[in-house]
């Protein structure tokens, strides 16, 4: 992300309309939308007045910049505020919030490896199954190599 995208992304995060960050910083309204367009970047003095009105450090709108350089990967303003919580925690809600994580993401990679088929039945039922994306891969060969009866197909017509 660029410093535009973090300016944008951080005002959006606090609910600041472009016009009500313009005020604070006395810029105007076309100004800031400027700025988050990436089409001009504000003078030094305005950046000090951006980073009071954000209540974010400088690190923060640059961030993927000095990834480029020097940091291993970027967090962003709602992540930076959990990563401070969960510091502030004692061991055993460090423990609670890392066993919650963990099952999080072990579900979270369950579900990415299901996939929704949605059934038809001749009756015209509807429904939808969840099949692992190896099983989905098993049945398109069973239908790739499926040769449709004659007499169904007449039928149809």
């Amino acid at each position: 992300m660029s410093f535009s995208t973090r300016l944008k992304e951080r005002r959006e995060y606090l609910n600041m309309s472009r016009a009500e960050l313009a005020s604070k910083i006395g810029v105007t309204q076309a100004a800031i939308g400027n700025y988050e367009n990436g089409i001009s970047s504000p003078k030094e003095e305005i950046l000090y007045r951006i980073f009071d009105a954000l209540a974010v450090e400088p690190n923060y709108l640059w961030q993927d910049e000095m990834k480029k350089s020097s940091l291993p990967f970027t967090v962003s303003y709602p992540e930076q505020s959990l990563i401070k919580k969960y510091r502030a925690l004692d061991t055993h809600g460090k423990d609670i919030v890392d066993t919650v994580l963990e099952k999080e993401y072990e579900r979270i990679q369950q579900d990415e490896d299901l996939v929704g088929i949605s059934l038809v039945a001749r009756s015209g039922k509807n429904e939808i199954i969840k099949v692992t994306r190896k099983e989905l891969e098993e049945i398109n060969k069973i239908l790739d190599e499926y040769e449709a009866d004659p007499d169904e197909e007449a039928d149809k017509l």
